[in-house]
């Protein structure tokens, strides 16, 4: 559990990181006008990490989640001994021999 935890909390501080560093290269871009190739390199390298600090912080929640989602499913009980319900719109169950 403390693996998972500090795997996740490292990608995070990660993407963080890079999405920030894509805004300060942004605005020192934006600041240094009068070179045109420091503007340019700001503003294009800038949105790059923007872009991939924003990809980085939805790829590390979409794992965390699905990390989460597995150690949930393995450590659910079922005590009835019945079906999980299925779609709570049509009262299906899985299982039940209803066709769509």
């Amino acid at each position: 559990m403390l693996k998972d935890l500090g795997r996740s909390l490292l990608g995070r501080l990660l993407s963080l990181g890079v999405f920030i560093l894509g805004f300060w290269l942004l605005y020192q871009g934006l600041l240094r006008d009068d070179n045109i190739i420091l503007l340019v390199l700001g503003v294009g390298v800038g949105s790059l990490l923007i872009l991939g600090g924003l990809y980085l912080m939805a790829t590390t929640r979409r794992i965390a989640a699905r990390q989460s989602a597995a150690r949930d499913s393995d450590n659910e009980i079922d005590l009835d001994g019945e079906a999980e319900p299925g779609d709570s719109c049509d009262d299906s169950r899985p299982g039940s021999g209803q066709s769509d």
